[in-house]
């Protein structure tokens, strides 16, 4: 037998492939792994099939993005390779190169649930690669003619997506707003929500830091409510009833489940005004499309706001993001979006079609956790000093620190010593006075368009935040004042009174109808919790008005001695005096017009069993109507289950 046949027979001779071939492989691989990748990120993150976190959500350009990531991935590599082929050439072979591309598709595919472990999602994509290369091989010697020839309609596929996506929803919009009519003269609205924003650290409140200068001047333009009570003490059930006008217990958007369809939104109503509608949200965990909130809006900015963010939400920036910024130190990646680049997006979208009246509503997120203000205004106020600024703050328990380190590894990093703690709150601070610059910002851009004749502006939050004042941080975790009383001003040039503060507790909630009313509209029968135009045109009219209530439901992922990790929580907000009842916790109530810090717990005075009694009947007739309400005593009886309504 020839020796040259004998040695090919054993060493099969291959050869390396062009820069062409290369890049085509490269092209295919990474265009169709991404749009593949692109719907199961959709499917799983976008419409919660595979996976209900709504934190880690998605729209549908997701599909483009993930095309345009994979195909610069596999680009890359294909170059990589290209350099190698000089120096390894049995490397750069298609027997190589196409199985590794198979390999890295179908893990992308296996991987995206996040329901499958790493090391499964390893073994099945090896095994489906190594079968499919078979199939190939037996069909084609190298399956390299197939790829070629698909290459124009994969490529053809991606660029019509794009287009689909991109024009489905301008059309969309444009259809939609040329199809409106509202009534002549309708005043525009702005809601600008503070995510995170607790009242008392508004120097509009009290607080001796001048956080919140352009917020006050709004303030003596208009009506402010010094007890704003917030629905719960976190993002998405308290966004909820903002936009519903309705509590937790009816709303149910309180669990990480979205909103649903079951009640009507103010973005939908004031669309069905003739109004154009937008979101501008900066909360990408939970006001976003994925969390239920789009509804009504004709056009919603949430997610893909940067190119950091887009690879972020692909899969793999999402395995980036889980092992790669923490090991670096990264508070956050990528770097949230800021309160000017939600106003850009706001202003940006009114100029877009001047002639219409708008309901806008903006969420900044700047307040929020990491408190990461930009550098300018890093160090705004003279950091407190001295040993009695830092042995005020008690040491945090190991326990507890390894609880929070999955809560929020910054709060995490900077509970670990009292002055990082008091930094901290230096930061939030720094954070509420670029907000407040960024209002003022706002504002200025209004009144450059001569729009601040005609427009209604209501500045809120949607909770606050603990600060350490009852020994803990973060929200989600109780109802104490810290936690729900928000700052709330309405401004109307023309249409309130201007530099009237009002002191009744109200919910916040009230804002859809209170909305309402003042463009105009007083049959609204759809928001339940009243409108607070009536207490602004007759200021004395208190007595019979509804004391506000918030809920939270049970949450575990908190430190044990956190109320909300042992079951659900109410809570009442009267003119002088709160209560708070849970599902296994002893009752509290204080007094809070003496006590605001809420310090000093009087649910077992004898001389208030009386009052506590009453406001928990009064609880328990607006949570649950149709039943009894639950005893307030030392601890709650079972009479509440844990859904939080009482049993008869």
């Amino acid at each position: 037998m020839d020796n040259s046949k004998l040695q090919t027979a054993v060493h099969p001779v291959t050869r390396t492939l062009t820069w062409a071939e290369l890049l085509q492989l490269a092209t295919w691989f990474g265009v169709v792994t991404g749009l593949v990748e692109g719907f199961g990120i959709l499917a799983a993150f976008g419409y919660g099939w595979l996976n209900d976190n709504i934190r880690a959500g998605v729209s549908i350009e997701i599909i483009w993005i993930s095309a345009v990531v994979n195909l610069l991935l596999f680009l890359g590599l294909a170059v990589v390779a290209g350099f190698f082929k000089s120096l390894l050439p049995r490397i750069v072979v298609p027997q190589v190169i196409v199985p590794l591309f198979l390999f890295l598709g179908f893990l992308d595919w296996v991987a995206i649930s996040g329901r499958i472990g790493p090391v499964a999602v390893l073994v099945l994509a090896a095994g489906l690669a190594t079968m499919v290369f078979r199939a190939l091989s037996k069909r084609e010697s190298t399956g390299l003619a197939f790829f070629r020839r698909t290459l124009p309609w994969v490529a053809a596929a991606a660029v019509i997506a794009f287009i689909v996506i991109h024009g489905g929803l301008w059309l969309r919009e444009r259809i939609a707003t040329r199809n409106l009519t509202a009534a002549a003269g309708s005043p525009n609205v702005v809601v600008v929500l503070v995510d995170t924003l607790r009242a008392d650290h508004m120097s509009l409140y009290g607080y001796p830091r001048q956080t919140s200068t352009n917020i006050e001047s709004i303030a003596r333009q208009g009506v402010t409510f010094d007890n704003a009570v917030a629905t719960a003490s976190w993002t998405l059930p308290s966004h909820a009833s903002l936009l519903t006008g309705r509590y937790p217990h009816e709303h149910m958007a309180e669990i990480d489940a979205p909103l649903d369809t079951r009640y009507a939104t103010l973005p939908e109503v004031m669309r069905d005004r003739g109004y154009r509608t937008g979101g501008f949200s900066a909360n990408l965990f939970y006001f976003t499309r994925r969390g239920g909130f789009d509804r009504g809006f004709l056009h919603f900015d949430d997610y893909f706001y940067s190119l950091g963010d887009m690879f972020y939400r692909t899969l793999w920036g999402r395995i980036f993001n889980r092992y790669v910024p923490d090991r670096l130190g990264w508070d956050e990646f990528p770097q949230g979006k800021r309160a000017a680049d939600v106003n850009r997006e706001m202003l940006r979208w009114v100029d877009g079609d001047p002639g219409k009246p708008f309901f806008a509503f903006l969420n900044y997120f700047d307040v929020h956790t990491p408190y990461n203000p930009p550098f300018a205004y890093r160090g705004k106020f003279t950091p407190v000093t001295g040993d009695a600024a830092v042995d005020k703050w008690p040491p945090v328990s190991k326990e507890d620190l390894n609880i929070l380190s999955n809560v929020d590894p910054y709060l995490y990093r900077v509970l670990t010593s009292p002055k990082g703690f008091q930094q901290a709150i230096d930061a939030y601070d720094d954070s509420v006075a670029y907000v407040d610059d960024q209002i003022g910002n706002l504002f200025s851009e209004l009144r450059r368009r001569g729009l601040e004749k005609n427009t209604i502006v209501i500045i809120t939050s949607d909770h606050g935040e603990e600060l350490r004042d009852h020994g803990m941080v973060h929200h989600r975790n109780a109802l104490y004042r810290d936690l729900i009383r928000v700052p709330l001003i309405y401004w109307a040039p023309g249409r309130i009174p201007a530099g009237l503060r009002l002191t009744r507790p109200i919910s916040a909630a009230s804002l859809p109808a209170t909305v309402l009313n003042l463009i105009g509209d007083g049959t609204q029968p759809t928001f339940p919790i009243a409108s607070l135009t009536q207490l602004w045109q007759q200021p004395g009219l208190d007595p019979g008005w509804p004391d506000p209530i918030s809920e939270l439901h049970r949450y575990i992922y908190q430190p044990h001695d956190y109320p909300a990790h042992n079951g659900w929580l109410k809570a009442i907000v009267a003119p002088r005096w709160q209560l708070i009842v849970s599902e296994k916790m002893p009752a509290e109530l204080y007094d809070w017009s003496a006590d605001p810090q809420e310090l000093h717990n009087l649910a077992s005075d004898p001389a208030e069993s009386a009052l506590a009694g009453e406001l928990n009947t009064e609880l328990w007739s607006e949570v649950q109507p149709h039943g009894a309400a639950v005893k307030v005593q030392s601890a709650i009886p079972k009479t509440a289950n844990s859904s939080g309504t009482a049993t008869r």
